[in-house]
This record gives structure tokens, C-alpha cells and sequence, in this order.
């Protein structure tokens, strides 16, 4: 009487499937870290981020990035580190009378206001 055919198979290729076992499962331990590290990336680290100087008249500033100087020029978004970002904004400004904020945000929406034109938060 013949066995399974799966019995069969798996006496022939028996030990190359041990070996694709062991690196399936090692490849999904590492995919796993990589998400873990990804999510912690985006949804719960927020950077270190403090503001050196700054002057709107000329729309620009230097910013500190988790203790890295670096200079913020006018209609841009410096990145901070994942979906985070340092820009220059308006709050109740008409249009073309410049800044008068520096704002911490996160997919480009605001998550904080750092600094206001005539005070720092």
C-alpha cells in the first residue's frame, strides 16, 4: 500500500522545506520589527524641536532639531523626522503681510504653534 502523496513529498524535499521554513520565519520577524519601528515612527514619536533664533521680517530662522541647528527660510517646510516638518505660517494675517508664526506640523497640518511674532510659546 502506497502512503499520502504529502508523506511522500515530504520525505524527499523534507529538509529544503525546514529551510524555507526557518527563513520565512525569520523574514516575518524582521517584517514585524519594521512595522513595529514604523508605527512607533509615525503615530507616536514626536521630534525634539526648539527655536533659536528667528526673524520674520526677513523670513528667516534657526531652528533646533533634536540639538541640530538648522536654518528655516521663508515659504518653505524644513523636515523634522517622519511626517514632521517646521514652516513659517499666518494666524489672522491678510494675505502678503508675511509671517508671524513658526509652526510644528505633522502631514503638513498644524500640531503646534513655537513661536508667535511678538512672544515665544
Amino acid at each position: 500500500m502506497e502512503g499520502h502523496p504529502v508523506d511522500k513529498i515530504l520525505d524527499k524535499y523534507g529538509e529544503h522545506i525546514k529551510v524555507l521554513s526557518t527563513i520565512t520565519t525569520i523574514a516575518l520577524a524582521i517584517l514585524a520589527i519594521g512595522n513595529v519601528y514604523s508605527f512607533y515612527r509615525n503615530s507616536i514619536w514626536k521630534p525634539n524641536v526648539s527655536v533659536v533664533s528667528f526673524d520674520f521680517d526677513k523670513a528667516n530662522a534657526v531652528i533646533s532639531i533634536g540639538g541640530t541647528n538648522c536654518m528655516l527660510y521663508g515659504n518653505s517646510t524644513l523636515n523634522a523626522g517622519g511626517d514632521w516638518g517646521v514652516r513659517f505660517g499666518t494666524v489672522g494675517l491678510d494675505a502678503g503681510e508675511g509671517y508671524d508664526t513658526i509652526e510644528l506640523v505633522k502631514n503638513e497640518m498644524v500640531f503646534d504653534i513655537l513661536t508667535y511674532k511678538d512672544k515665544t510659546v
